[in-house]
């Protein structure tokens, strides 16, 4: 993600060639008049408008509305403004501010997502006023009360809910959006990507859809609508999507499709695998990683085998693919009592591994060859281990699985590593376990 700083005179020059902003501040009463404490600016088409333009709690104000980008600056230059009746100061600014370049669609800090790409500016003050307690609850007439001025700010500025530790330091957060053209939407099969791309300059752009090594898909764009990108092998581990124009990025993705996504993207839908066989050959094809191990048998020596499942629940869940080779990836088949080898892999769970995992065992055939796919439930009862008498506790670490180690053992048992499952992962277990 792209990042700077820039003089606060040039963000003044951006902020003067738009003819609208929607603004949301707060300000704080200081005798006869009033400061400007915090302010939120966005600078987008068709900007939605809240569902509230004032709050007045008294001692603080919240206020919502719309004026110019010319005004705005001279709000800015001046340290001056006025919103209806309410005219307030605004504490002296350092002289840069800090950028941030965000995608589409991305969640971050707590914050309210914006649906298009945009440059989030911060400015700051050195003389920022002190709040008052900060944990004093805040009571109005004809406005919702709320137990903390934070949770407040998080609701009336950002449309998100405030969480314990989270707190506002920044004076301004102006976020200019860039319309040109992003990524609207996505939809994830196991064979292909569906990319659905926005703006109101999208000519001559070039949407990348880049995988493994020789798995990529490329195509320039004429005009906003969906591109199928085809992965006919199945869909790689990782996939990164870039919309570009002359050198330059217009919007992208970075997508995880095994454990954590690296980024939250909120317009990604799935599409189920037809069936449990194509499913299986989408998971061999990415190969062995945190969440898929392949075994071409049930191991004479039961612990290696249990030690995957100990150590996908810790985790964030799996899949044993049984029948398919270590090494090779190749799909090798087991032969015998398919229904008495899936009750004696829960048996095998249910008197060694505690506590008890949520395990699902499916079987399915693939060329004439079966293969048994054991799904285990990321756990929510850390730490898991073998061996009830002295448990061993095990965690994933890439593709294998290792003794957990004692700082790790802690973090289990506090839940650290109890986060939900990606949705993508939940797509290849088959949306439950």
């Amino acid at each position: 993600m792209q990042s700077g700083q820039l003089q606060l005179t040039e963000l003044i020059e951006k902020i003067q060639r738009h003819n609208e902003a929607s603004y949301r501040i707060v300000l704080k009463k200081a005798e006869e008049t009033y400061l400007l404490l915090t302010a939120l600016v966005d600078i987008f088409p068709e900007s939605p408008a809240p569902d509230w333009s004032l709050a007045d709690y008294g001692r603080y104000v919240f206020l919502a509305g719309k004026t110019s980008g010319n005004d705005l600056c001279q709000w800015i230059h001046e340290q001056r403004g006025q919103s209806g009746d309410y005219v307030f100061s605004i504490p002296d600014m350092f002289p840069t501010a800090n950028w941030n370049w965000i995608p589409s669609h991305t969640c971050y800090g707590g914050v309210t997502t914006l649906p298009i790409p945009h440059t989030r500016y911060e400015l700051s003050s050195p003389t920022s006023p002190v709040r008052e307690n900060g944990s004093a609850f805040l009571i109005g007439e004809n406005c919702p009360s709320f137990s903390n001025f934070d949770m407040a700010v998080f609701r009336f500025l950002y449309d998100a809910e405030w969480q314990p530790g989270q707190g506002v330091g920044m004076l301004w957060l102006i976020r200019v959006a860039h319309t040109d053209a992003w990524i609207e939407r996505l939809k994830l099969s196991p064979s292909s990507v569906s990319v659905t791309i926005a703006g109101n300059n999208v000519k001559d752009s070039r949407l990348e859809v880049i995988g493994s090594i020789g798995n990529d898909f490329a195509q320039r764009l004429t005009e906003a609508g969906t591109i199928e990108c085809p992965f006919p092998q199945g869909l790689p581990s990782r996939l990164r999507l870039m919309l570009s124009r002359n050198r330059t990025c217009l919007d992208y993705r970075d997508l995880e499709l095994q454990g954590r996504s690296s980024s939250t993207w909120d317009n990604i839908d799935e599409e189920q695998p037809a069936d449990l066989s194509e499913q299986i050959q989408g998971l061999i094809y990415r190969g062995e990683n945190e969440s898929v191990e392949f075994k071409q048998q049930i191991p004479p020596n039961k612990d290696k085998f249990l030690k995957t499942v100990a150590a996908f629940a810790n985790g964030v869940g799996g899949v044993i693919l049984i029948g398919v080779d270590d090494d090779s990836g190749a799909i090798v088949g087991i032969t015998g009592d398919v229904p008495k080898m899936k009750d004696d892999i829960f048996r095998m769970i249910r008197s060694s591994v505690v506590p008890e995992p949520k395990v699902r065992i499916e079987d399915c055939t693939i060329d004439a060859k079966t293969v048994i796919a054991l799904y285990v439930e990321q756990g929510d009862k850390h730490p898991y281990g073998i061996n009830p008498a002295k448990p061993v506790f095990y965690v994933r670490r890439g593709a294998n699985s290792f003794p957990a180690l004692q700082g790790e053992i802690r973090n289990l048992v506090r839940g650290n590593r109890n986060a939900a499952l990606s949705p993508y992962n939940r797509l290849l277990s088959g949306g439950e376990y």
